[in-house]
């Protein structure tokens, strides 16, 4: 009997440590710089994020046609709301609503976000971590 005991708490401790690793990793992607890269097409997204503002640059042959900066507002620790913010780059306005994130996966170098804008379609979005220093070069 006290084999058995032993067995389930063992079993119950090392199934709550590969539990936790599991736990998405929220603060890990509050800053950084992360793409993507479009769907049938060369374009690769740039997102460079601080705590309080995320400026996205998109490419296309490894230069940057277009760039906007968009306020970063955390409503949880898995949600956020990206607001339009200011354009660069003589780019139309991309952004017209709120765009709703949330974070619904994240791994050692990629987050998945489920995002929407007002009156939209959900949208799956993974973001990958860019290693290296991201330096547009802006025409």
């Amino acid at each position: 009997m006290a084999k058995k005991i032993l067995f389930l708490l063992l079993a119950t401790l090392t199934s709550s440590v590969f539990a936790q690793d599991k736990k998405p990793q929220y603060d890990k992607f509050k800053t950084g710089t992360y793409y993507t890269i479009k769907k049938r097409s060369t374009d690769t997204i740039f997102y460079v994020r601080d705590e309080n503002s995320q400026t996205e640059y998109i490419t296309k042959d490894g230069k940057v046609f277009k760039s906007f900066k968009l306020k970063l507002i955390w409503v949880n620790k898995s949600t956020y709301i990206l607001r339009n913010e200011k354009h660069t780059n003589n780019s139309s306005k991309f952004i017209e609503r709120d765009v709703k994130c949330k974070i619904i996966q994240t791994g050692n170098d990629y987050y998945i976000v489920k995002a929407k804008m007002k009156g939209g379609k959900w949208m799956l979005i993974k973001f990958h971590v860019y290693k290296g220093e991201f330096k547009p070069n802006e025409n």
